[in-house]
C-alpha cells in the first residue's frame, strides 16, 4: 500500500500493492451506495486539503491510490513510472488545492 509520510518537502509515497476482487450482486449494491458516500467524503477531504489538512490528504490518498495506480500502470505499462506519476499527482493536488471549488466541479473531475 502506498503511504504518505511527512518529510522536508511535504510528503512522499512509499511502495504499493493493488488488488482487485469480484463482488456478488449484493456487494455491488453496497459498493454503489458506498460510492455515493465516498464522493461526499472526497469533497469534504478536498475542502480540508484546501485548508492545509495533511491528514485529509492521507485519507484521500487511501481512498484513491490503488485505483489511480492501477490506471497509471495500464497506461504507462511500467510500475515505476506509474508510481512516480501517482506521486506527482498527489504533490500537484497538495500544491494546487487552493484552486478547488466544490461548487464548480466534482472531486473526481
Amino acid at each position: 500500500m502506498l503511504a504518505i509520510t511527512d518529510d522536508s518537502i511535504g510528503f512522499h509515497l512509499a511502495g504499493h500493492a493493488a488488488s482487485a476482487g469480484h463482488a456478488d450482486r449484493q456487494t455491488r449494491r453496497e459498493e454503489a451506495s458506498s460510492s455515493i458516500r465516498r464522493s461526499d467524503d472526497r469533497a469534504s477531504l478536498l475542502q480540508a486539503i484546501v485548508n492545509g489538512d495533511r491528514d485529509a490528504l492521507r485519507q484521500l490518498h487511501e481512498l484513491n491510490a490503488a485505483n489511480m495506480l492501477a490506471i497509471a500502470i495500464r497506461i504507462l505499462r511500467r510500475r515505476d513510472l506509474a508510481e512516480e506519476a501517482l506521486h506527482d499527482a498527489f504533490i500537484s493536488l497538495w500544491t494546487n488545492a487552493y484552486k478547488y471549488d466544490r461548487h464548480l466541479s466534482a472531486p473526481t473531475t
